[in-house]
């Protein structure tokens, strides 16, 4: 389309545009957008109206890209298709300008930066952070809290109350929340696992006594994954060296999800009772037996 859009007449080259503009039209609009993703559009367009070429300055080309990175299904084939439809509607509306071959121009730039942004996005959650540092164990209380939909936690061992109330709190938040842990660290002294468990949360731990369930990664709503070497221990925030990262990337949160779904089913039977029904068949088993 590009080449005989630039060797025909200027004339042509409006009329074939303004045709364009009609077909992309009726294809977007019988295409369905989550609202998230219409307003994206929406921002999109609304910062292009005002440029007559499209040509954008470094200041609104920067805008641009965090409008289609903070965009939902950004990566949907579908979402991105629609998003090139975008500019291919904002180029038809200008065409009655005089410089068709300027805005084709730019309009093939302005193409190419939002396929290089939607194939290739920028991480939207990134970080790293390390440790003995107290402000870190409030940053990890951040990330935990940004949870919407579900945590799956896999962690060694749990001593930090600060970490164990904000799990709780996006737990009776209504945030879907799993964790699985250490069978031998549980029974340690200061363990925050059955007291997750007395909440309601679902926790499962290992079942081999010589052996450990040392990983320490947290995915929070399939969106972002922490991983690194730092326990949730009150030492480990205040005394040792530890480090924590955080990444986005699709190709990590499907790894770590996959082996948190695999260790979930390997200790089905190891789910952590709460107290009150543990003591409930205690007592149940007593009687049965008099």
């Amino acid at each position: 389309m590009g080449c005989e859009l630039c060797c025909g007449s200027r004339d042509d080259n409006k009329v074939s545009l303004k045709n364009s503009s009609i077909n992309i039209s009726q294809m977007v609009e019988s295409s369905h957008k989550s609202n998230g993703v219409k307003r994206s559009h929406d921002q999109i367009a609304k910062l292009l109206d005002g440029s007559k070429n499209l040509s954008l300055s470094d200041l609104d080309a920067n805008d641009l890209s965090r409008s289609i990175n903070k965009m939902p299904e950004r990566n949907d084939r579908k979402t991105i298709e629609q998003t090139v439809d975008v500019l291919f509607e904002q180029a038809a509306s200008k065409a009655d300008s005089d410089d068709t071959k300027e805005l084709l121009s730019n309009l093939r730039k302005l193409v190419g930066k939002v396929e290089e942004d939607l194939y290739r996005p920028k991480a939207k959650y990134l970080d790293a952070f390390f440790f003995p540092n107290k402000a870190n164990v409030k940053k990890l209380v951040k990330w935990i809290k940004m949870a919407k939909k579900n945590i799956n936690i896999c962690v060694f061992n749990l001593t930090n109350d600060d970490l164990a109330a904000a799990v709780i709190e996006r737990h009776n938040a209504g945030v879907k929340v799993r964790v699985v842990s250490d069978d031998e660290c549980m029974t340690n002294k200061g363990s925050d696992i059955q007291k997750l468990a007395d909440a309601g949360i679902p926790v499962r731990t290992d079942d081999a006594p010589t052996f450990h369930m040392h990983n320490k990664f947290m995915i929070v709503d399939d969106l972002f994954l922490l991983t690194g070497s730092f326990n949730w221990t009150f030492q480990a925030g205040s005394s040792n060296q530890e480090n924590l990262l955080v990444v986005d990337h699709p190709y990590y949160i499907e790894k770590y999800t996959a082996e948190y779904e695999k260790l979930w089913d390997q200790f089905n039977r190891n789910e952590v009772e709460r107290k009150q029904q543990a003591a409930a068949k205690v007592i149940q088993k007593n009687y049965r037996s008099k």
